[in-house]
């Protein structure tokens, strides 16, 4: 812990420090003269309350009761957490005063552990006098017992410099350059990140430092990222991404700068919260995600969850823990001196907004982040609530239902940004309009053709139009430069199958995870086509992806490329082995009349991945008349040919043109083939559906109580199992049950049982012709 105070002549310094008021018995000094004292105090325990006191080694000049702290707790770890956001707070007016009095009113004598302040924190120009004014002359007693953690604003930095770390902004704040509160060294105190429990603080600088892609700020952001593992990722600076108040984030230089280049990092690492000021306004977003430009293209496809947030209301925003792209909050707290009547206050992606002066109250406990906006009255005005998911991932094969099932996501269509082998890709993405999170739906993977892309491929397959596409999620990569690496202007880089650090295989690799853990997916569903390059991808792909593609048709497929080595390509492209595939995939390859491709080239050698063996042999496909259609035979998994000179209208003048009513018959095709889910234990339920998955013998326990249902035992010993009392609605743990009459027809509950009657039906035939007295059932 650092402690920093200043006096009006030069003295050394010193720090009494103990665990309390009475106790102050580790002593820190250093006998250098001088008015601003500044010294560390190490060794301490975590999540511990200490008492200090300061001065020189003359006199003590403060001490007491209120003189105190409390250690961050140990990393990691989810214990509760308080803390107070305020932005553009530095008016040194009544109004700043009557935001934090309603603070203190509202939190009591309740502990605050962090202070984060989002910039313009004295005005007008961020001079010492004026930060003596708008921080230590307003806030003493949270100064005592609150580290803070600021930012810079543009106020602030009319008398900072950023770029030599000089200025009254760096001279009154110590802040961590080196890593010292957790994080990864930034080398500079402009932007900086700090942990604290199961929290990661990320702070950058929106004014002065560069904001470029290349340069070192947004560099340093994504390995900062990468080196953390905290449950929780919450940035914050100054000027936000998304505002319509004081200041329009449209036209705004550096509001787009953040938007455009640094959430697009933050979000592909799951960013949870970002706290911004600079327009004096309240703001708040829905769980938004993937929306880098400007506000009038925002739209409900961008939208992760457009409801409130409220727990009490449409439910809290919910998410997965280690989920990239899975949604973040966007908060403005640009109203904590004054508020502006400047501004419309109309973002789209914006939830609520308010012109009211006020602060944000943040309590993290846990995988649960509530946070409530008061005003300056104390009154609540806004709060939502963020829950993790803390689902691990199964590794035991494949699931019908993966980790996403249950979060709550966004239908419609929209462009996603991911980073997959060091690289910013982009896929796009269509979810079936009122998607429900617990079902599980099918994923369809559509690759496009040389200079082509995601969203024209979309038109092309026209695989949305038909009726399964209500039950399945479709997914359209787009290549690097509209080619796949591996393809386009005969600049071939090497499509070597057994290359697991094939980019355009990770990128697969990739899109599969972020998608499971967001949607609910059956992953024994997953599918892939394409048409041209794209068709060469497909095929590529169930050969090297087999055990996680379940079908796979392709439009075009350059069978010489990849499956014999021609044109001078023969080391790039050897010719592959059947081995070289991971399974036997189900494959229907498409080619146009007139097509210069030759696919029957591919299809003759999936002839021998699906190891088929057709009468007569492995015969070209290629003297297949037009219109035709050839089914090899005796395959471990179909091999289907087809040559067509019905086209499609939808790709007029292209030499690769995908035949009519291929969507049809390719969902067709998809959906009569699904991967065998994970069964560890062989009893034909999979694992994921399987109360008891190492067990042969039991596949469900329904009541509950760990016993599975063919050993279960009679919890309440009334002489009926449990499974036939919670069958027929009855209570397995209440034992007086079995004397009742349920159906009112004579017959006690017990006796329905011992009958093989039905304790729902009063005209079953058990009445009391036939009653079977307790006394006897002692003795059968």
């Amino acid at each position: 812990m650092t402690i920093r105070w200043r006096t009006d002549v030069a003295t050394d310094s010193q720090v009494h420090v103990g665990t309390s008021v009475d106790n102050l018995a580790t002593v820190v000094d250093s006998a250098s003269q001088t008015t601003e004292h500044e010294l560390s105090v190490t060794g301490l325990d975590p999540a511990t309350t200490y008492y200090y006191a300061i001065g020189s080694s003359s006199e003590t000049l403060l001490s007491g009761s209120d003189y105190r702290f409390r250690t961050s707790p140990a990393v990691g770890s989810r214990v509760p957490t308080r803390l107070w956001v305020i932005g553009d707070s530095g008016t040194a007016n009544r109004n700043a005063r009557a935001v934090y009095d309603a603070y203190r009113h509202v939190t009591g004598a309740a502990q605050t552990d962090l202070w984060l302040m989002l910039g313009d924190n004295a005005y007008l120009s961020g001079t010492d006098d004026e930060y003596q004014s708008a921080v230590f002359d307003l806030y003493p007693e949270l100064l005592r017992q609150t580290p803070l953690w600021p930012t810079l604003g543009n106020h602030d930095g009319y008398s900072a410099d950023s770029a030599s770390e000089s200025g009254p902004y760096y001279d009154i704040f110590t802040l961590p350059r080196q890593a010292e509160a957790g994080g990864l060294t930034s080398g500079t105190e402009a932007y900086y990140s700090f942990d604290y429990a199961n929290m990661h603080f990320i702070v950058l600088d929106s004014y002065e430092t560069s904001r470029t892609s290349d340069d070192a700020m947004m560099q340093w952001l994504e390995a900062d990222l990468q080196n953390t593992t905290a449950d929780w990722i919450i940035a914050f600076w100054h000027h936000p991404p998304y505002s319509k108040g004081s200041h329009d984030s449209d036209t705004d230089s550096r509001m787009t700068d953040m938007r455009a280049i640094a959430l697009p990092i933050l979000e592909s690492y799951g960013v949870d919260l970002v706290l911004t000021g600079h327009s004096h306004a309240y703001e708040r977003s829905k769980l938004i995600g993937g929306h880098y430009q400007t506000s009038d293209t925002f739209s409900s496809a961008y939208e992760i969850d457009a409801g409130s947030g409220r727990a009490d209301d449409t439910s809290s925003y919910r998410k997965r823990l280690d989920s990239a792209f899975s949604g973040a909050v966007y908060v403005v707290v640009g109203s904590s001196g004054q508020v502006s009547p400047s501004g419309n206050l109309n973002h789209p992606a914006m939830y609520l907004s308010l012109r009211e002066l006020g602060s944000m109250i943040l309590e993290v406990d846990g995988l649960t982040l509530n946070a409530s906006f008061i005003d300056d009255n104390g009154a609540q005005r806004d709060y939502f609530t963020l829950d993790k998911q803390d689902v691990p991932n199964n590794d035991n094969g494949i699931l019908t239902r993966s980790a996403g099932c249950g979060l709550i996501a966004s239908s419609g269509h929209s462009y996603r940004q991911i980073t997959s082998s060091g690289k910013a890709r982009q896929y796009y993405l269509s979810v079936p309009a009122n998607y429900d999170p617990d079902k599980a739906y099918n994923l369809v993977i559509g690759m496009h053709g040389l200079n082509n892309d995601g969203i024209r491929m979309r038109d092309y397959l026209r695989l949305e139009d038909t009726a399964p596409a209500a039950d399945t999620l479709f997914v359209y990569p787009d290549a690097l430069q509209r080619q796949w690496p591996e393809f386009g202007n005969n600049t071939y880089t090497g499509w070597l199958l057994k290359h697991e650090d094939n980019e355009d295989f990770m990128l697969f690799d990739d899109i599969l995870a972020e998608l499971e853990n967001n949607y609910c997916i059956n992953s024994t569903r997953v599918y892939v086509t394409g048409q041209g390059s794209g068709g060469d991808v497909t095929s590529s792909l169930a050969c090297a992806r087999g055990n996680r593609i379940a079908a796979a048709t392709g439009v075009a497929i350059n069978g010489d490329f990849f499956f014999t080595g021609v044109n001078g390509y023969e080391e790039t492209y050897p010719t592959l082995t059947y081995m070289d595939c991971q399974r036997s995939v189900p494959m229907i390859t498409y080619r146009g009349a007139n097509d210069v491709y030759q696919a029957g080239k591919s299809s003759d050698w999936w002839y021998g991945v699906n190891q088929c063996n057709s009468p007569a042999g492995n015969a070209s496909k290629e003297s297949i008349p037009s219109n035709g259609r050839y089914e090899d035979s005796g395959c471990i998994a179909p091999n289907i040919y087809v040559r067509y000179s019905n086209i499609s209208p939808y790709m007029a003048g292209d030499d690769h043109q995908i035949p009519q009513n291929f969507e049809s018959e390719t969902m067709s095709f998809f959906l009569s083939h699904a991967l065998p889910a994970a069964d560890s234990d062989g009893d034909g339920v999979a694992d994921d559906q399987d109360a008891f998955p190492n067990d042969p013998d039991e596949s469900l326990d329904t009541d509950g109580d760990g016993l599975g249902n063919n050993s279960d035992t009679d919890d309440d010993d009334d002489g009926m199992p449990d499974i036939w009392e919670i069958t027929n609605g009855l209570d397995p743990l209440n034992a007086d049950d079995a004397t009742q009459d349920k159906d009112g027809d004579g017959a006690t509950n017990l006796e329905e049982y011992q009958l093989g009657g039905d304790p729902n039906d009063a005209a079953d035939g058990n009445g009391p012709a036939v009653k079977i007295f307790p006394a006897l059932l002692e003795l059968l």
